[in-house]
């Protein structure tokens, strides 16, 4: 893995700040020479890199949550009882097949 030091492009590119990986022994040693990678691994981190990628998922996180709530919600609506008002009058033809209707007549 190495860190982009300068923007380049060309048989291969990176953007400056960016982690790339490359396997091409003459292009790392080509781009080695000139400044614009250099070794990277996870334990040189910055505390800067390190406070950026803790407060981007951080918000990942949140917004995760949010979405675990709004499923949730969506989840009560769909398997709610409907609401029966106990005063109503009981209609004695709900749940009847309107085809013994038909029979009856």
């Amino acid at each position: 893995m190495f860190k982009v030091l300068k923007s380049f492009s060309g048989k291969v590119s990176g953007s400056k700040g960016h982690v790339i990986e490359l396997k091409d022994k003459a292009i790392i040693s080509d781009l080695l020479k000139a400044g614009y990678i250099e070794e990277y691994s996870e334990k040189n981190r910055s505390q800067a890199e390190l406070k950026k990628e803790n407060e981007s998922l951080k918000k990942e996180n949140d917004e995760l949550k949010l979405e675990i709530e709004e499923l949730k919600a969506q989840l009560a609506e769909a398997t709610k009882e409907p609401e029966t008002d106990p005063e109503a009058p009981i209609d004695p033809e709900a749940g009847k097949d309107p085809e013994d209707n038909q029979k009856d007549k």
